[in-house]
């Protein structure tokens, strides 16, 4: 994926003004250089000369000195007079990355096979028209979305375009973002999906609610212990029954075996029936269907807080996965654990206002940690630390 540049022309140099000083003696009288005829040197942080020059001598004993910048990042600034360099080392000055102009991803999801993804970044510039400096390990590609760790790898070129390879170690939905400095660069993130070899069907053991599942039938055993596999494909159909019930198309596989493919609209536990001819049960099958993993939600950046013994809420919002798509709730569904740094165990209780869930805690006095999980999976990035106080020491 080749990203765009979202900004007009950027400028060749921006002159960007400095003051330096004011400078002393040893003895610590400000030194006048009104009267001298100081030169001016520069070097951006890869030793290239920048151009410059002394703007104005100011009477607090600055000095104003204009720069020609390309780039943000380390400089160096060295002044001369009758060809001596004026200090023992050149002045270091770092030219802030300031805000980054973002680079144009497409919005629909891009489908890779499992060799991964490679974005291709212009280089980078900020909203005032600088360069932006980096080096490769300044590099980094962030995964919003997605299973696991990725095999990855960064190549800067001389030019200041950048290279992102990764291969997701998995089948599935991914999410990723590339940032430098730590700032994003890629507007929006990259949406990907990572499919397996087999004619670009997902080949789950797995399977998830919503996206569309591959599953090879091929080794499984009918009722008579023949393999699906040595069936005439164009012959098998399926039916899944369960929360809801719908069709699965069977075809053949690359390996000459049978697969099926299928989209189930809601998670649960469904019982699937192949039939041969359409009309003769040749084998069922329990299989469940799951969710996309649960987007966790960031509460209080992980900071502690107090409450009292009359207990405390906290809210969440509405339960999503990492799509957007709502999750379906009730109460049954939460366990709150409320762990005591002395070992104890308490269990908060949930409600659901339209809002979003919210979680009633009341301990005794103590110090404690929450999470609460919405089917067995933590709704929160990090458990969050609490003591409960005295409602005369509260704050």
């Amino acid at each position: 994926v080749t990203c765009k540049q979202t900004s007009p022309n950027m400028a060749q140099t921006v002159p960007t003004t400095f003051l330096l000083g004011p400078f002393s003696d040893a003895q610590g009288n400000i030194l006048d250089f009104s009267k001298s005829k100081l030169m001016l040197k520069a070097f951006d942080g890869l030793n290239n000369p920048v151009g410059g020059e002394i703007t104005n001598y100011n009477s607090d004993g600055t000095i104003s000195v204009t720069l020609n910048l390309q780039k943000t990042g380390p400089h160096e600034i060295q002044l001369y007079s009758s060809g001596a360099a004026l200090f023992p080392e050149p002045l270091q000055v770092l030219v802030p990355h300031g805000e980054y102009v973002k680079q144009a991803m497409p919005t629909d999801e891009v489908v890779v096979g499992p060799e991964g993804a490679i974005i291709n970044l212009n280089a980078v510039y900020n909203t005032q028209g600088l360069r932006v400096w980096y080096k490769g390990t300044d590099i980094d590609i962030v995964f919003l979305k997605g299973n696991g760790t990725t095999n990855g790898a960064v190549k800067k070129n001389s030019d200041g375009s950048v290279m992102c390879k990764f291969s997701p170690p998995v089948s599935g939905h991914y999410e990723a973002q590339v940032t430098i400095h730590g700032q994003y660069v890629l507007q929006p993130a990259l949406r990907f999906q990572v499919i397996s070899e087999d004619d670009g069907r997902v080949d789950t053991h797995n399977p998830i609610a919503g996206v569309p599942n591959f599953i090879d039938l091929s080794d499984t055993v009918d009722l008579w212990g023949s393999r699906i596999g040595n069936y005439d494909s164009s012959k098998i159909s399926a039916v899944f029954t369960g929360p809801t019930q719908f069709n699965a198309s069977c075809q053949v596989t690359r390996e000459g075996g049978v697969g099926m493919s299928f989209t189930a609209p809601q998670e649960g536990l469904y019982q699937c029936h192949v039939y041969f001819n359409r009309d003769t049960n040749i084998a069922v099958l329990d299989i469940y269907i799951g969710c996309h993993e649960l987007l966790q939600q960031h509460i209080n950046s992980g900071r502690s807080f107090q409450c009292t013994t009359d207990g405390t809420i906290i809210n969440l919002l509405p339960l999503t996965d990492h799509w957007g798509n709502l999750l379906p709730m009730s109460v049954e569904d939460f366990i709150v654990e409320i762990k005591g740094e002395d070992g104890s165990m308490y269990y908060g209780s949930v409600t659901l206002p339209p809002e979003g869930p919210q979680i009633f805690l009341q301990p005794p006095l103590g110090k404690y940690v929450v999470q609460a999980y919405y089917k067995n999976r933590p709704t929160m990035t990090r458990a969050l630390s609490f003591e409960v106080v005295p409602i005369q020491n509260a704050f």
